[in-house]
């Protein structure tokens, strides 16, 4: 038997993908670009659900995040864009 429990709901709460999230020396990051290059951005984390984490500072819903291929990367490595 499989049950969910929600302890807490957050509106308007802003998500990422898990695995965008690089924790690094209990900070955590999140690359965005930015005129074809990534950026490392700190962030600070809020509650998590199965694949999302909720971003409560440092991003805004108009950044583009990387979330594949992002280990590969460091700050302000140039990058091409698909959409």
């Amino acid at each position: 038997m499989k049950v969910d429990l929600f302890l807490e709901q957050v509106s308007d709460a802003l998500l990422v993908p898990e695995e965008a999230v690089i924790a690094l020396d209990k900070k955590h990051f999140v690359y965005i670009t930015n005129d074809n290059k990534a950026i490392m951005k700190e962030v600070e984390i809020g509650i998590r659900n199965d694949s999302k984490i909720e971003i409560i500072d440092g991003l805004t819903p108009k950044d583009k995040i990387i979330y594949m291929g992002q280990e590969k990367l460091k700050n302000n490595s140039l990058i091409k864009v698909i959409d």
